[in-house]
């Protein structure tokens, strides 16, 4: 699902601001782009404008869609090592269960071998490569986010939102992305390529006993979606509190003399 993270952009009438779940307040926003409520930016159709997961990928150079694509094929073929070598495995097995054909199993051992290679080669494409393209991306997110922010009037600072909340949101969110965008993309695919790769020689050797496994599935994929659900949920509310925090203890340092100076610790410790 589409969901608002680290990004920012420069229209013509606007400037806006997106965090990781939610949006911030636009400063300023014409009728024509949007209108404003409350602190979630709605389009002219009252739907909560977000960014699409590909649109992430747009400060993209070739080096980084190079190094996507070798990323990519990478997790495809280690996801692929996996089950090839449980089949290695299992025709190991049956070499050995009766009477030992030592020329089959030294060329199984060379296959092992070279199924090592291969996947110690492909598996740092994946992680590598996914790595360094999340890196980069976060990087250039990171610039064009606080470009963004510091082109606000100063009255947004005052009313609308933190400093330190600013900064907290623009380091936390960034990881997040970076994460997103980069380590995660490897591991996907490689549980994706494994997935298909053991379903595809499963059906191959027994059919029917991979059907039986299947049936399983969608009560396997409901418990996964709702244990992710949870721990989203849970991030974003752990983080929105952090945030206002940070924002409210950078507030106090900063201004200390003004706090005692009006006797507010007590306001200041319970906020």
């Amino acid at each position: 699902p589409q969901r608002a993270i680290v990004f920012a952009t420069t229209r013509t009438d606007s400037q806006l601001i997106y965090c990781y779940g939610t949006a911030l307040k636009v400063y300023r926003q014409s009728s024509s782009s949007g209108r404003q409520v409350s602190n979630i930016m709605l389009d002219q159709h009252g739907t909560v404008l977000k960014v699409s997961y590909f649109k992430l990928f747009r400060y993209a150079s070739v080096f980084d869609v190079v190094c996507m694509c070798l990323g990519t094929l990478g997790g495809m073929a280690n996801g692929a090592a996996l089950p090839v070598w449980a089949y290695l495995f299992g025709d190991l097995l049956e070499s050995i269960a009766g009477d030992i054909d030592m020329k089959k199993v030294e060329g199984i051992a060379l296959s092992f071998l070279y199924l090592a290679l291969g996947a110690a080669v492909v598996s740092y494409l994946q992680m590598g490569l996914w790595i360094l393209v999340g890196t980069r991306q976060a990087r250039a997110i990171r610039i064009h986010y606080l470009r963004s922010v510091l082109s606000q009037d100063i009255s947004f600072f005052d009313a609308e939102t933190g400093t330190g909340s600013l900064l907290t949101k623009m380091n936390e969110d960034a990881v997040a992305v970076e994460t997103a965008m980069g380590e995660k993309v490897g591991t996907f695919v490689f549980s994706v390529s494994m997935f298909l790769s053991g379903i595809i020689i499963a059906f191959r050797f027994g059919w029917d006993i991979t059907l039986v496994m299947l049936a399983v599935m969608p009560l396997l994929g409901g418990s996964v979606a709702l244990l992710f659900k949870v721990m989203s949920d849970s991030s974003r509310k752990s983080q929105a509190a952090y945030s206002e925090a940070n924002s409210i203890a950078q507030s106090a340092l900063s201004a200390v003399r003004t706090v005692y100076s009006f006797n507010a610790e007590a306001a200041t410790q319970a906020a």
